[in-house]
């Protein structure tokens, strides 16, 4: 048990450092910073989450704002994917 919680801290710490990494694009630096914190980036280039986006994945407000015009252009807003999806439990079958 502490093996795998010691796996999961050195996992959040790579995806930490990825979403300020100059070597991740600004797209990927926000999915990333919304799957470890499970929110959405906010529609409104107001919102106050937009700085402390900024400011957590080492991008400018304007770059922030950008994506937030893209994302809104294309009308699809990025999925929040969770960061680890609890398995299925055994037995129990897809129906489509």
């Amino acid at each position: 048990m502490i093996r795998a919680d010691q796996e999961q801290a050195a996992s959040r710490l790579e995806r930490l450092a990825s979403q300020s990494s100059p070597f991740t694009e600004p797209e990927e630096r926000i999915r990333i910073w919304e799957r470890l914190h499970e929110l959405r980036l906010p529609r409104s280039t107001e919102h106050s989450l937009v700085r402390v986006i900024a400011m957590q994945t080492d991008l400018t407000v304007q770059v922030v704002q950008q994506e937030q015009r893209r994302r809104a252009a294309a009308k699809i807003p990025a999925p929040v994917v969770p960061i680890a999806a609890a398995p299925e439990p055994e037995g129990s079958a897809a129906t489509g």
